[in-house]
């Protein structure tokens, strides 16, 4: 919860750029905007990107150092050094099986945290992209996951397969709840799927 608190000033700065740009790019090509849904999925997508962006492809400790710095005027911590990342192809089932893991708080706040990192990907896909499919915000999810962990190793990160893993099933049950959501509430106009007026 503190890293999504520290990353959020980020994301809403980098949503309200997108919001003028948008604005000026629309106003110049004589468009008007979409619909008050259209809007709003395009404003909270825009947000998660840039939040999740901001939390996993930056050096670990980057908001904390850069908060404490500008509350103290002095440093808080180091930040990873870059090009210092790992590469971890083992998924931690098998060493957990093996026993050099076990099942403690950590182990599976990293995991439910992977989960739930990109379980809006799926929703927000779904609910963007005017002609999305269950298969195709999948895969758009899993290529920015792939995309995230093949940078993660520059800024001092890992490259970690648990995580595609984990956020390949966070995708597929945001995407899965979107559709649930279509099928419980077919009338409700806020989440149909319409592109720029």
């Amino acid at each position: 919860m503190r890293y999504f608190l520290e990353v959020l000033p980020f994301a809403l700065m980098v949503t309200a750029l997108f919001e003028l740009f948008r604005h000026l790019w629309l106003k110049k090509r004589g468009r008007r905007r979409g619909t008050l849904s259209r809007e709003l999925s395009l404003g909270l997508f825009a947000c998660y990107l840039a939040g999740l962006f901001g939390l996993v492809c930056t050096p670990a400790n980057t908001w904390s150092y850069l908060f404490y710095f500008l509350r103290h005027g002095q440093s808080g911590g180091e930040l990873a050094p870059l090009f210092s990342g790992e590469f971890n192809l083992i998924p931690t089932i098998f060493k957990y099986i093996s026993g050099e893991y076990t099942s403690d708080g950590w182990v599976w706040s990293m995991l439910l945290g992977n989960v739930v990192m990109y379980l809006p990907m799926g929703f927000l896909a779904m609910w963007v992209l005017p002609r999305a499919t269950y298969l195709k915000a999948i895969a758009l999810g899993f290529n920015i996951s792939l995309v995230t962990e093949l940078f993660q190793p520059i800024v001092g990160r890992s490259f970690d397969t648990d995580d595609l893993i984990l956020n390949g099933i966070g995708v597929v049950v945001g995407a899965a709840l979107y559709l649930l959501f279509r099928k419980l509430f077919p009338k409700k106009n806020l989440l149909k799927n319409e592109s720029d007026g």
